[in-house]
């Protein structure tokens, strides 16, 4: 669990192996174990899409808690600035990029956008 606090806090495999006296591999296959362990309803829309695509998790589970995410959209903080910093992207961005990298098909993201209506 420490190891993966550590790398969720941003820290690196290999900064975590010399703080914790092991090999960057066994860093790694820890953080494997605890991500299966985990389940998918503890990761974000990309991390979901990701193991989905690695092979990890069904498309059923995955379009599953895709579906149940609690989606944002875009959003302008204020309208009337023409700063670019004042735009925000949601998490619809990670399943639009899914299907532009092939990820996810046209159909999965239909099946989605179903859930959230």
């Amino acid at each position: 669990r420490a190891v993966a606090r550590a790398a969720a806090a941003g820290r690196t495999q290999r900064d975590i192996a010399a703080t914790l006296g092991m090999s960057q591999s066994a860093v790694y296959k820890m953080l494997v174990r605890a991500r299966r362990t985990r389940g998918l309803h503890d990761q974000t829309p990309w991390a979901i899409i990701l193991c989905f695509a690695a092979g990890e998790t069904s498309r059923t589970a995955a379009l599953d808690e895709l579906g149940a995410w609690p989606w944002t959209a875009d959003r302008v903080l204020d309208a009337d600035s023409p700063e670019p910093e004042q735009f925000v992207a949601g998490d619809w961005h990670d399943l639009d990029r899914a299907v532009r990298f092939g990820y996810l098909t046209d159909d999965d993201y239909d099946a989605v956008l179903a859930f959230t209506r």
